[in-house]
């Protein structure tokens, strides 16, 4: 989903998310409505507007948080992979209050991988990483959608959709400007 600031690409992700609701219409995500407790959002991981943890807890134990909120068996939350996308080493062992705001953005992309959803959403997911740290996340992102899974990418930066998507929506003033590979 690429399109400048205020093209409205967080607002449609939100919406697909039941976060807000249409002006008009329905959100559908793979072919079921999405209304306010879908079954279809279990099914879905998203990180939108940036991550929120406790700070005084650590990285690790935000993510376990996070998944006993969902009620789903701790043996689903595939906690080992998704530490290998944050790449934080033993900084996970560390309060979140000390995470730059980088390390917060891997550990949120990680928390949205919590479970391994069928859809992921990533707005600006690359938003606070450095070079490299954007250079790793595009093959990560690739292997995951490999593995027959969806992701969805909010952008303004042509260049990292190019990179890293095979399809694109481009958005402009609230409207779909055009789509393509």
């Amino acid at each position: 989903l690429l399109g400048p600031n205020g093209a409205g690409k967080t607002t449609t992700l939100r919406m697909a998310l039941g976060l807000i609701h249409p002006d008009s219409g329905l959100a559908y995500v793979g072919g079921d409505p999405v209304l306010p407790g879908a079954a279809v959002l279990g099914r879905v991981g998203a990180l939108v507007e940036g991550p929120g943890f406790l700070p005084h807890l650590t990285g690790r134990a935000n993510l376990q948080a996070y998944w006993a909120a969902t009620g789903r068996p701790p043996q689903e939350a595939h906690v080992d992979e998704v530490l290998e996308v944050a790449a934080l080493g033993d900084a996970i062992e560390r309060p979140v209050r000390s995470y730059s705001h980088g390390m917060k953005q891997r550990l949120g992309i990680a928390q949205a991988m919590l479970g391994l959803p069928e859809l992921l959403i990533l707005d600006e997911p690359t938003n606070g990483l450095d070079p490299p740290q954007i250079a790793a996340m595009r093959p990560i992102l690739s292997r995951y959608a490999a593995a027959g899974r969806t992701v969805v990418v909010s952008s303004h930066l042509l260049a990292e959709v190019e990179q890293t998507c095979t399809h694109v929506v481009v958005m402009h003033a609230g409207r779909v400007v055009t789509t393509g590979t």
